[in-house]
């Protein structure tokens, strides 16, 4: 398993010369990144900006996808699924080096599914969650 801290160091190196793909094979395990193409954005996360999810407000009962905010390790939080949240709660968090990037529900509903396991690597703005509003 690549550390955290590897991990960052990678992707900083990946933007830093504009490699969007890497990958590589040592023994029996691989690994496989994929950023966004430069211009695409960075990352999502800002005190004042929307949560990580599809952005709008949804119809009720409709399913929203809650991704992650940047490629790190994937660390859910105490919520299960079938349990009800309000809009602005933190579900869980993607670990980026020492930083610990929200991934917060945009609006009231019923979280349907956790996509990722703790301490899976997410991939940037991969989905990590489903969200029935309403």
């Amino acid at each position: 398993m690549i550390s955290p801290e590897t991990l960052d160091a990678l992707v900083g190196r990946m933007r830093q010369y504009g490699v969007t793909t890497f990958e590589q094979q040592s023994g029996g395990t691989s690994l496989h990144l994929t950023l966004a193409p430069a211009g695409a954005g960075q990352s999502s996360y800002a005190p004042s900006s929307e949560p990580s999810a599809v952005s709008g407000p949804c119809a009720p009962d409709a399913h929203l996808t809650l991704r992650s905010p940047e490629l790190g390790i994937f660390r859910p939080g105490s919520v299960r699924s079938g349990d009800t949240v309000r809009a602005g709660d933190i579900l869980a968090f993607t670990e980026v080096g020492p930083l610990r990037l929200p991934v917060v529900a945009p609006e009231d509903g019923t979280l349907v599914e956790i996509l990722m396991q703790n301490g899976e690597t997410a991939g940037y703005h991969a989905p990590v969650m489903i969200l029935q509003s309403g």
